[in-house]
């Protein structure tokens, strides 16, 4: 019989688990002590194509683990003869989807629990959506005798928080994926883009800015925060943040302001706009509330080959050579770039005009730098 005490830790790993997918072993090591199980797993399990996988196991012998996933799934006596009976939230033991003598002259058996020493199985299904459910499942000897009452009742305490933080994983999960696409997104932005809290730390930065604060050149973050070399410069910043900190994408008109680089090259230029928050969450160091946009004028545009390979019917020799045309390089310049000759670049450059359309070389670079798939990069010093 558990105590209170250790059904509340259960209920504790499994919100754990729900916040942090690595916890979910020690949920399940837990799980399978407290129903004297050989071992427990997360299953999801095809009903209706007789396939599924050991999501995530505890004593569980990793090549048994992948035979299931491979083979043994399909000829699962408990999904074969019992898997249509199982519905969300329901609690069953292996005898209740197929009796002991039929399991027993399987293969299934012989080939997959004997090497386990496990013939008897409870599971619990946590959500089942047409013919796929998903199931923890404990298995323990035959000596050990079927699981009885006492686990049906756990598993049926613990069902609607396991429900609960399953969803939690799964809404987790795609929020990642979100971000995941998000960070993809802006690391492909030709601007730097920095995104700060309420205090003006740095919580993002992609991959121009990275870059940019790398070069320590006016503009830098320092112990986690954004700042500009000059004092005044770095006073002004600060209240950039501050101000838009304080309002509202409805509300604001926009800041602009320059940093001067201690190289000598041109300002960089700086636009900072509040982002949304949830009330709740507005006061509180953490949430990013702040974009901060960089330009650098330094930057030179250059179009993505590919991009012009796909969007003009480009060879690769001519994509290589509009990209060079585009970030202002002359034709010397190219023939040495690209080792042609001067007849081979004029061939390229009669059919770039031929295949984007255009007469005049301003109008070609205009155009390469208007496509899409054009980033901005820093040029070499």
């Amino acid at each position: 019989m558990l105590r209170e005490s250790d059904v509340l830790e259960l209920i504790t790993l499994i919100y754990d688990a729900a916040l942090q997918p690595t916890g979910w072993p020690a949920f399940l090591e837990k799980f399978a002590d407290a129903v004297c199980g050989v071992n427990t797993s997360i299953i999801l399990y095809d009903i209706e194509h007789h396939s599924g996988s050991l999501a995530t196991t505890v004593r569980f012998d990793p090549e048994l683990k992948r035979k299931y996933d491979e083979y043994y799934a399909g000829v699962d006596c408990w999904g074969l003869n019992g898997g249509h009976l199982v519905t969300t939230g329901q609690v069953v033991t292996g005898q209740m989807l197929c009796a002991d003598p039929i399991v027993k002259r399987s293969e299934f058996y012989s080939d997959f629990l004997l090497p386990l020493d496990a013939l008897n199985q409870i599971c619990g299904c946590v959500f089942k959506e047409k013919s796929i459910v998903s199931l923890i499942a404990s298995l323990r000897p035959e000596r050990a005798g079927p699981f009885d009452d006492s686990e049906t009742k756990l598993i049926q305490t613990l069902m609607p928080h396991l429900q609960r933080a399953l969803k939690i994983h799964g809404k987790l999960a795609e929020l990642q994926d979100q971000r995941i696409a998000l960070v993809d997104c802006l690391d492909q932005v030709s601007d730097s883009v920095f995104l700060l809290t309420n205090k003006g730390r740095v919580v993002f930065a992609n991959r121009s800015a990275s870059q940019l604060s790398a070069q320590n050149d006016g503009l830098s973050v320092i112990k986690g925060n954004l700042q500009a070399a000059r004092s005044a410069e770095n006073v002004a910043l600060r209240r950039l943040i501050a101000n838009a900190a304080a309002r509202t994408p409805e509300t604001i008109t926009g800041e602009i302001f320059t940093i001067t680089r201690p190289s000598m090259k041109r300002s960089f230029s700086i636009w900072a706009f509040p982002l949304p928050q949830n009330n709740f969450f507005a006061k509180v160091p953490g949430p990013p509330c702040v974009a901060v946009f960089v330009t650098d004028p330094e930057a030179a545009m250059q179009p993505d080959h590919q991009t012009l390979r796909y969007l003009f019917g480009l060879t690769a020799s001519e994509a290589c050579m509009a990209a060079a045309m585009a970030q202002g390089k002359g034709i010397a310049e190219i023939c040495n770039e690209l080792t042609i000759t001067r007849n081979t670049a004029r061939t390229h450059l009669k059919h770039l005009f031929e295949k984007t359309g255009v007469r005049r070389q301003g109008e070609l670079v205009s155009l390469l730098l208007r496509c899409s798939g054009t980033r901005r990069t820093a040029e070499k010093v």
